[in-house]
């Protein structure tokens, strides 16, 4: 636990809130790149008991793994916040409940259903602690089951083990043979007590639920005569509750549908499609944009043929309120379209994929008054001069209609570069006046093309970053010259030293001996110069010098060399 701490050193903690009925404080974490996790913690102070439930929470959610169960990340240990294990981007349904709509908590609870089905048959746990405060919703607002604190294998769900935490649990969801200390540790019991558990959880939802109306009545009736039926053995399974007829509503088919994509058949896919505008259309607007815009923009929907013919025009056509060509049926209006759906395109412009960016720009024109102008600018506007560039002319071709579109919006200066200048004037022409419209005579010696221009658009930031560019290499090139500089120094104080020790040694006579020397200047001509008028000579001097001792030494310097260089050289090779 201790080796992943690091996580958090560079995050920014939100005050921590405890959740009322698992003790955990839940806190947010920002990071320097601004993404978000979320952090569950327990304060040493806690008891033995608490902390050995987060190592049992922390164990479940390393190994589980599944859509709607709570995403494990890190664990580890601090001074502020003790013990505590670190997940995706989360928040507390009971921080969000009053915000969802109906059709979203029944959507919600399909999500923990398919959580409990997978802990009961494909890894065989119990959950024993379903209430409002295990359950979270995620950045899409898919509900996620956490609070795996005492989730154990079916058999050992025993009477002590349920007793000794029974305390630390949601004490309305514990069934009634619990309570009687009527425990069996069997499958079929423990699955049944979960679903109490859950029954108990969704009465505090059925306020909301009948939003539903009569979808609501056939599961309401379920829950009570049912799942809550104080004899365990006719209490429904899982699978049972999510055949019901309250998930059979054209916005769950739509979230199930569009999850499970890549599993479809080119038909299903294309009947899919091709009946899906009167379905949203039957469906509020803000449910659309917070949750439909993200899967109907994704990837996999882009490139699919039937989506985009069927789908896609009314997705990306903000509703102004005017008219629009037949069967063109506007799904968000503007404030919902700026709001959710710009969002998202402003991410997929980042997608170099030829398909999906002729889509982006088939719709442009529809859309982009609704961008931001900074983002614009900055994010969109680089993105499309790149189209430009491209090979492919269809791209090419929309890439210059969507510069036209964004001239009305960003000004000459910015899509098409440098200073714009009046070269046409209303009513009749002054032809002796040059100054004013276009010249009588063409004075330009060369054509500009429309890539000068792109060029030209974003010349003014380039120079910026070569400059800043420019400098820090300077500054780099000083410290390394005067690092250079200071070793040479230290160099020539050894050698220095040096002399004075071989002086000693060598005895007074022997060391005052004249040192020999003898050099000669050669002279070459510059064979990188094309033109035998603009060669120069080089000159180089061949130094010798021979040293009392009998020793010899060689260099070759050019002729600007100074005299000080020289005898450094002589000086470093021996140390005299």
């Amino acid at each position: 636990m201790g080796s992943e701490n690091s996580i958090l050193d560079d995050c920014e903690l939100d005050e921590p809130t405890k959740l009322a009925e698992t003790g955990w404080l839940f806190s947010k974490a920002r990071r320097k790149d601004g993404s978000n996790l979320s952090v569950f913690s327990l304060h040493k102070k806690d008891t033995k008991d608490s902390h050995a439930a987060l190592k049992k929470a922390i164990k479940c959610l390393r190994r589980v793994r599944h859509p709607f169960i709570v995403s494990y990340i890190a664990s580890g240990e601090s001074y502020e916040l003790g013990s505590y294990y670190v997940t995706e981007e989360l928040v507390p349904l009971e921080q969000c409940l009053h915000e969802l709509s109906g059709l979203e908590i029944c959507a919600g609870l399909y999500n923990i259903l398919q959580a409990l089905l997978f802990l009961h048959e494909k890894v065989g746990v119990c959950h024993n602690n379903i209430c409002a405060s295990s359950v979270f919703t995620d950045r899409e607002g898919n509900w996620q089951l956490g609070g795996l604190d005492y989730t154990c294998p079916f058999k050992d769900a025993s009477k002590e083990f349920l007793l000794r935490t029974q305390s630390s649990r949601c004490k309305e969801s514990v069934s009634p043979e619990e309570k009687k200390g009527s425990i069996d540790a069997t499958a079929e019991e423990c699955k049944a007590r979960d679903i109490y558990s859950l029954a108990i959880f969704v009465e505090e939802l059925l306020e909301k639920l009948n939003q539903l109306g009569d979808l609501m009545k056939t599961f309401e009736l379920r829950i009570q005569d049912e799942c809550l039926n104080v004899n365990p053995k006719q209490r429904p399974d899982v699978q049972s509750l999510l055949n019901d007829h309250l998930f059979r509503n054209d916005f769950l088919e739509i979230l199930c549908f569009l999850k499970d994509i890549t599993l479809k058949t080119d038909e299903e896919k294309k009947e899919f499609f091709s009946s899906l505008v009167p379905k949203l259309r039957s469906l509020p607007r803000q449910l659309i944009g917070k949750r439909l815009c993200h899967p109907l923009l994704s990837r996999f929907v882009l490139l699919e043929p039937a989506a985009n013919k069927h789908m896609i025009p009314h997705l990306l056509t903000p509703d102004t309120g005017g008219t629009y060509e037949a069967g063109l049926h506007p799904l968000l209006d503007e404030g919902m379209y700026k709001r959710y759906v710009i969002l998202e395109l402003v991410k997929i412009f980042h997608v170099h994929d030829l398909t999906i960016r002729k889509i982006l720009l088939k719709y442009f024109s529809r859309y982009c008054q609704l961008i931001d102008e900074e983002i614009l600018s900055e994010i969109v506007f680089p993105q499309i001069l790149l189209g430009l560039r491209d090979s492919d002319k269809e791209l090419v071709s929309s890439s210059l209609h969507a510069l036209a579109d964004m001239v009305l919006i960003l000004g000459t200066d910015v899509v098409i570069g440098g200073n714009s200048k009046k070269y046409f004037t209303e009513g009749n022409p002054k032809f002796g006046d040059s100054s004013n419209g276009l010249p009588l005579k063409n004075t330009d010696t060369g054509r500009i093309l429309l890539k000068d221009l792109a060029r030209m658009s974003v010349k003014g930031a380039r120079q910026k970053r070569e400059t800043r560019e420019e400098n820090r290499k300077q500054e780099t090139k000083r410290e390394r010259i005067i690092t250079q500089m200071e070793e040479l120094e230290t160099q020539i104080e050894n050698s220095k030293s040096r002399s004075n020790e071989k002086s000693s040694v060598f005895g007074g006579a022997k060391a005052l001996r004249p040192i020999s020397e003898q050099g000669t200047l050669f002279c070459c001509r510059d064979a990188s110069q094309d033109s035998k008028q603009n060669q120069h000579q080089l000159q180089y001097w061949v130094i010798g010098r021979l040293f009392p001792d009998g020793r010899e030494l060689y260099i070759c310097v050019h002729d600007s060399v100074p005299q000080n260089i020289v005898e450094m050289a002589f000086s470093l090779q021996f140390g005299l």
